[in-house]
């Protein structure tokens, strides 16, 4: 083998392992992306476990929802419902703190719930579900301001009839009937209807044992519009609390029929 042929074995050599080592470090590079993408995702998927959590109404340990809070720090992505998920736990923590009286920085969950909501508004400005969740923070930190009511708007307007969001808004919203500004209290009447329609009685049922005077009249109303089976549903429904049944045409019926089978029996009684 002559020197030429040396040299170009050398270099040869030589490129291979350098294409060795390229493979290596890009193996390297994409194994090492592969796990930082599997933790950001697995975090992700941790947070909207806990936000799914949340909204179903589950009650979750102080601590846990505390570990998860000083988690969302490190969340900065638009991807899933990470940021809300951390506005949510933000505002538990609260809510349990104010019922607990516990000594804790309210105003800092506070101001972390509203950065992390209007993040996610940012991420997708037609969440509506998002928009409720900024309106219950400044309803939590005692703002009732236009632009809180702007918030309730814009959760109405890109959530009209989605029934696990208005599973959520309509309890909160109800509670504050005397503050709903009258052209918005349309759409409070429009959650009602649209659950009773859904089938969810009991959870309607309830709202409406609960409400005040002024608010349990709307509903009333609502309720004129839905088929008697449904009423009648609604009417077992509420036998558990203390609260009159709604007018139906059976129960009008039966009303009556009673009503003349005890004047039959008084005029038999009399002769």
């Amino acid at each position: 083998m002559g020197d030429s042929d040396i040299g170009e074995l050398r270099v040869s050599l030589r490129r291979q392992r350098h294409m060795r080592a390229m493979f290596l470090l890009l193996s390297a590079l994409g194994f090492g992306f592969a796990l930082i993408s599997l933790r950001v995702a697995n975090s992700q998927r941790a947070f909207e476990i806990v936000y799914r959590r949340i909204v179903t109404g589950e009650t979750l340990p102080n601590a846990f929802i505390e570990r998860m809070a000083r988690r969302g720090d490190e969340e900065g992505s638009c991807d899933g419902d990470a940021k809300l998920a951390v506005a949510l736990i933000e505002l538990k923590l609260v809510e349990a703190s104010l019922a607990q009286g516990r000594d804790v920085p309210v105003e800092e969950h506070l101001r972390r719930a509203r950065s992390n909501v209007i993040g996610q508004i940012a991420c997708s400005p037609t969440n509506g579900f998002a928009w409720f969740v900024l309106f219950w923070s400044e309803v939590v930190s005692g703002t009732l301001t236009n632009s809180a009511w702007a918030h309730l708007g814009a959760s109405y307007r890109f959530a009209p009839r989605e029934a696990w969001v208005a599973l959520s808004r309509l309890p909160h919203v109800a509670n504050l009937w005397s503050l709903i500004p009258t052209d918005q209290r349309r759409l409070v009447l429009d959650d009602f209807e649209m659950l009773l329609n859904e089938g969810y009685i009991s959870q309607c049922a309830r709202l409406y044992a609960f409400a005040s005077p002024d608010l349990m009249s709307g509903m009333a109303g609502r309720l004129m519009k839905a088929p008697e089976a449904r009423k009648l549903q609604f009417n077992a429904a509420l036998a558990s609390y203390d609260v009159d049944p709604v007018s139906t045409e059976t129960g009008g019926r039966q009303t009556e029929l009673l009503r003349q089978n005890l004047r039959d029996l008084s005029e038999a009684l009399t002769k």
